[in-house]
């Protein structure tokens, strides 16, 4: 009822502009419904109304009707179409704006700021640019101020949005603060910066927010201004600002703030907070001895604040000295100040922004974790402060301890330790590489050299924690040194630490396929020389083979794997393959419990052995193939038809008469196609063997060999053979084409037996008869789940063009169960017509795969429109033609690319044709791109694989196709 009588009250309202004449004798409503009257003025603190004029007169009857009813039902279609009628009518739309803008309904409020930011001008702007000062009731005001954005940037000045930052709703200032983001200037500063004076705390730390997006000496030092703000919320976000700032000058001028005065106080304290947070986000040193004697005089404040802070900065002073004995205060007086300032012992307003770096040191000088537990840190203090010791950055190693030393990398591919011989044993699972003393005091000298012992190099995290970091841990004894790369930090001296790891490590590899000691070293010390040594590739592929063959006979055949993969490396070095190693590679194919991958592998390296058609050869592949087959029976067929296709011609000739029928068969389908008059020979005799198996093999490969001399035998098989046989035939006689073959293979989809039907139209695809597109289609119905239809897609993919209008119509059925299938099949082939049935089962439901087709196929992406399917019914119905190459012509004239006459795409097209396609798909979006791969696919011939996911693969993609371009418009002399 209430949309009635809006809908009653806006015909009223146009009605009464019209003249006199032609007005409708309305009732009257006045007494029906109160008229809208303006709100009465605010009060003078509120700056919106005192110098704003009034419109004389007053707003029609049917104008107060469309507002009060808008003030009831106010939903975004009434609301949208009273604003439709209000636009024509002049002043009284003006009216009717201010009227409902002064109004305290947000529904009003919001309507009266359309009518009015529609409108245009100037005046009308302002009016609600000074309403949006005011405390506006509801949620309203941050769409409203968005709206002005969009409308009208001069009247919605970076001036009012740094004053609706100080506005009495905190929604409103974050919708100023989220516009204010897009004014990162300088100009932007003071009205920024006279709102650090406003007595709300989350308006000041809004104004430091964006103070610190602008560079500059400016913006830092109103950063510093309110380093010490009253409010720690405040302090707290300027410290994070500080921490990440790259001025030069702000080291010196916070150590000037920290100790310019004579005691360490609040300021002071907040200083050397943001020095540390400086330290610790890029380790590195800025407070050092010379600062102790200030820190330690600042343990003695009575304020907690203080306290803690002196003592996390003294904290970092000592973990860094090389000198233990001058910052002896790092193991008792230190910690014991920080425990109190983590265990919140002494609670304060300032204990947020100090815990979280009281805790950061703590953990760097004790080396503990336990997090934000008051109560354990206390406990634990307790329990060690009798014998504790600080650790520090100086990590020094003695010649006694370097037999302790464990050094461990981590990343997200795994983890590795080189470690001595005396090293504790791992904590988790980890590759780990032992050497001995001697080695180990050459590694720790060679990270003496990099400075990874000294205090020069800081442990601790740079960059940002990821799944990509990198973690590096020193550690002898109970001291440890701990370097963690995050995304995107790294450093010169870390990636030759690195380098001088993974080199020691690769050449130590052998010892995963060596047992380490339980007794006695000195052989495991010698091994480790050896291989630490300067050798040549074979030399250690040659001394590698021996520990892997020992390793692999050792092992289970279930833990072979990580050996047989070095195995495969070694055996490729040139040289050192040799006879001798058959018969361990035999034992090991014939331990196998089953017939794996791993034995196919094995398999691989014995065929690597048997080179050329010597006695020995022909003998050891006689005995792997009897190996093959006894152990594994037909699960090894894969393999052995490999070792079949390595034999010699006479040899193959040879196992027509072996007594194995797998053999037999192998050999069969090993002369699938031959053309060799002997070879066809043995296939027909193979025809007449006992053995089913056999016969099928023959049968499937004289259809491959199209031998008209076979002909009659594979009909007779076709019609009346029995089981894999029968097959086998219907399949052959579809590649032997010929009288008789299309009856017999419609015979067979007759038959009831779904495998019959199978093989029978797989004969038929084979055969390639235009004819069959229609059966083909009928199969269609079968749906997905049957592998008929499969076999039928497959075939009508590959009749091309001659296929279209049948798949057309399956397309554009409603009913049918393939027509999905068939309609890409269609848009891949870059055929118009079948746009709209594609955008018709859009409708249905959503489907990424059909909406990216229509893209591509249309070349327009409407992927992103509220209602795809309608947009893209609504557009191609508009379209005089379903030209789908016209389409793409137009798309490419859009962006300003000249394509060449349609002639040149024709057949393999001219080259201009060709590096037109390449420069779509480098210039154009991806949709357009990968219409142009189409074109340009069918063009050449053959298929382009998709494109990558990633920039740097799209141009190796781009390179290669330009080869492939350039040579197939050489060979054809131009292509033009």
């Amino acid at each position: 009822m209430k949309q009635k009588k809006l809908l009653y009250a806006l015909a009223a309202f146009v009605l009464s502009a019209a003249p006199a004449a032609a007005q409708l004798d309305l009732p009257d409503r006045a007494g029906r419904v109160a008229p809208v009257t303006p709100a009465p003025a605010p009060s003078p603190e509120v700056p919106s109304a005192p110098d704003l004029p009034s419109f004389s007169g007053s707003l029609s009857e049917q104008t107060q009707v469309i507002l009060e009813e808008l003030s009831k039902s106010p939903s975004a279609s009434m609301r949208a179409q009273a604003l439709l009628n209000l636009k024509g009518m002049g002043e009284e739309a003006i009216r009717a704006g201010y009227v409902a803008l002064r109004d305290e309904r947000p529904a009003l409020i919001q309507f009266g700021a359309e009518i009015l930011l529609e409108s245009g001008r100037g005046a009308e702007i302002e009016r609600v640019a000074r309403r949006l000062r005011d405390p506006l009731p509801g949620r309203i005001g941050p769409s409203i101020l968005d709206r002005l954005v969009e409308v009208d940037p001069v009247h919605a000045s970076p001036r009012l949005l740094c004053e609706l930052l100080d506005h009495p709703k905190g929604a409103m200032r974050q919708a100023a603060s989220k516009h204010l983001e897009a004014h990162r200037s300088l100009e932007l500063l003071p009205p920024l910066s006279a709102l650090l004076q406003s007595k709300r705390s989350s308006t000041r730390t809004a104004a430091l927010d964006l103070i610190a997006q602008i560079e500059g000496p400016a913006s830092v030092d109103l950063l510093l201004g309110h380093l010490a703000d009253n409010s720690p919320t405040v302090c707290g976000r300027v410290l994070d600002h500080l921490a990440r700032s790259t001025d030069e000058r702000l080291d010196v001028e916070l150590l000037r703030r920290a100790f310019n005065d004579r005691w360490i106080l609040r300021p002071s304290a907040y200083a050397l907070l943001a020095v540390m947070d400086r330290e610790d986000l890029e380790s590195r040193a800025i407070l050092d001895e010379r600062h102790a004697p200030s820190l330690l005089s600042g343990l003695d404040s009575n304020d907690p604040l203080v306290r803690g802070t002196c003592a996390a900065a003294l904290a970092g002073i000592g973990f860094r000295s090389e000198d233990s004995e001058a910052t002896s205060w790092v193991d008792d007086i230190v910690p014991l100040h920080l425990v109190a300032s983590v265990s919140g012992a002494s609670f304060h307003t300032d204990y947020g922004s100090l815990q979280p770096r009281a805790m950061r040191r703590i953990e760097l000088i004790t080396g503990e974790r336990i997090g934000t537990d008051g109560g354990e840190w206390v406990d634990w203090w307790a329990a060690h402060r009798g014998n504790f010791r600080a650790l520090r950055a100086s990590f020094p190693v003695e010649l006694h301890e370097v037999s302790r030393m464990v050094i461990r990398y981590r990343d997200k591919s795994g983890a590795y330790s080189i470690a001595g011989f005396d090293a504790p044993a791992p904590r988790g699972p980890e590759e780990r590489v032992l050497i001995g003393a001697t080695q180990m005091a050459d590694l720790v000298a060679e990270l003496r050299g990099f400075g990874v012992l000294s205090a020069a190099r800081l442990p601790g995290v740079r960059g940002k924690r990821s799944e990509s970091e990198r973690e590096l841990t020193l550690r002898v004894l109970d001291r440890e040194k701990r370097f963690l790369f995050g995304e995107g930090a790294d450093e010169a001296w870390f990636t030759e630490v690195m380098s001088a790891l993974e080199q020691k490590r690769e050449r130590q590899r052998w010892q995963l396929f060596a047992p380490q000691p339980e007794g006695e070293r000195g052989p495991w010390e010698a091994e480790a020389l050896w291989w630490d040594g300067e050798r040549d590739e074979q030399a250690r592929a040659e001394r590698m083979k021996r520990l892997l063959i020992t390793h692999l006979q050792a092992a289970p055949p279930s833990q072979r794997q990580l050996g047989l993969e070095e195995l495969e490396r070694v055996l490729g070095v040139e040289g050192v393959a040799k006879m001798a190693d058959l018969e361990p590679l035999l034992t090991l194919i014939s331990e196998e419990s089953f017939y794996t991958d791993r034995c196919s592998r094995l398999v691989d390296l014995v065929r690597g052995l048997l080179v050329g058609d010597s006695a020995s050869a022909l003998r050891a592949r006689e005995r792997l193939i009897s190996i093959l087959v006894e152990r594994f029976g037909d699960r090894g067929a894969t393999s052995v038809a490999a070792v079949i296709a390595d034999c010699s011609a006479s040899q193959r000739l040879g196992m027509a008469a072996d007594e194995r029928p797998l053999v037999r068969a192998l050999l069969a389908l090993n002369f699938r196609g031959s053309e060799l008059p002997e070879e066809r020979a043995v296939l027909l005799a193979l025809l007449e063997d006992e053995d089913s198996t056999v016969e099928a093999a023959a049968v499937s490969s004289l259809g491959y060999a199209r031998l008209e001399g076979a002909r009659t035998e594979l009909l007779l098989r076709a019609r009346f053979g029995e089981g894999a046989v029968r097959l086998a035939a219907l399949e052959a006689i579809g590649r032997l084409g010929g009288e008789g073959v299309r009856q017999a293979l419609v015979s067979g989809l007759a038959e009831r037996a779904e495998e019959v039907q199978l093989s029978a139209l797989k004969g038929l695809s084979h055969l390639a008869d235009p004819e069959s597109i229609t059966l083909f289609v009928s199969y269609l119905q079968r749906g997905e789940d049957s592998e008929l239809y499969e076999v039928a897609l497959d075939a009508l993919r590959s009749f091309g063009a001659e296929a279209h209008p049948a798949l057309l119509r399956v397309a554009e059925s409603s009913v049918h169960k393939a027509r999905r299938e068939a309609g890409l099949i269609l848009s891949k082939a870059c055929v118009g017509a079948v746009a709209e049935p594609l955008a018709v089962l859009l409708a249905g439901g959503s489907d990424p795969v059909i909406s990216r087709e229509l893209a591509i196929l249309t070349c327009f992406d409407l992927r992103k429109a509220e209602q795809p399917a309608a947009e893209y019914l609504s557009w191609l119905r508009s379209q005089s033609d379903k030209d789908a190459w016209r389409w793409f012509v137009d798309a490419t004239a859009r962006r300003e690319l000249t394509c060449p006459d349609r002639a040149a795409f024709r057949g393999e097209g001219s080259r201009e044709a060709s590096e037109f396609l390449l420069q779509v798909i480098e210039r154009c979006e991806p949709y357009l791109a990968e219409r142009a791969r189409r074109e340009l696919e069918r063009m050449l011939g053959g298929d382009l694989v998709d494109f990558p996911g990633d920039s740097a693969g799209l141009e190796r993609w781009l390179e290669s196709a330009r080869v492939l371009v350039e040579r197939v418009h050489a060979e054809s002399g131009g292509g033009e």
